[in-house]
């Protein structure tokens, strides 16, 4: 799998190992198709999730989060992992652009 430049929902930066590990559980209960990535930067556990190339389906994704968890979600950039089939699409629509 390919990585671009897309955007990922930020759900949790917290202090509290405990709330990282029990909201990336959740996440992957409501949402099981979006990746969920956490990562530990003294002293904070950083929680994301999703993979989009287009802020918009980031945003709308958004708005199904903040069903399930109220406070802290914003959209930010982020180096994203990308199918095969999406990758193979994205350089297609990249050469026709350039003709």
């Amino acid at each position: 799998n390919g990585q671009w430049k897309g955007f990922r929902v930020m759900v949790l930066n917290t202090n509290n190992r405990d709330l990282a590990y029990k909201t990336r559980t959740d996440i992957l209960r409501y949402f099981p198709d979006k990746g969920v990535y956490m990562a530990y930067q003294a002293p904070y556990f950083k929680l994301k999730t999703g993979d989009f190339l287009k802020k918009e389906d980031a945003e709308k994704f958004k708005k199904d989060l903040s069903k399930y968890f109220k406070d802290g979600l914003f959209v930010m950039n982020d180096i994203i992992k990308v199918s095969a089939e999406d990758e193979a699409r994205i350089l297609t629509e990249k050469e026709d652009k350039t003709y």
